[in-house]
């Protein structure tokens, strides 16, 4: 069964960097708060929804690696799929990370909207 998840891993190794990335994340912001000694960052950024969110979405994308090669696409749709899936899941660690550390819960904010 490793053999088989190596391979997988091996088959789509930038697909499974970008899901080890997530992890790492989630790592980072983990000791932000615990250096910090709070989780939250005002007026309303709460790490462990950065914590929680990253590391969600890097086992998810993990678990992508994996399984992708059996999805028997075309080289080239295989090279779409993998860059949409790469770029997107990029611009979430970035939205959810940089939108807490500045202060501001990125999913349900109340200070950072245009009245």
């Amino acid at each position: 069964m490793l053999k088989t998840l190596g391979r997988a891993a091996a088959t789509e190794r930038l697909l499974a960097s970008v899901g080890v990335l997530g992890l790492l994340l989630s790592a980072v912001c983990a000791l932000v708060m615990w250096l910090r000694g709070s989780s939250f960052i005002p007026p309303e950024g709460d790490l462990t929804k950065a914590i929680t969110f990253n590391a969600a979405v890097g086992i998810y994308v993990l678990t992508l690696a994996l399984y992708a090669p059996l999805a028997s696409f075309s080289p080239r749709g295989s090279a779409h799929w993998r860059g949409w899936t790469i770029g997107l899941t990029l611009y979430a660690y970035g939205a959810e990370t940089i939108q807490v550390l500045r202060g501001l819960d990125p999913r349900f904010t109340r200070l950072g909207h245009i009245d």
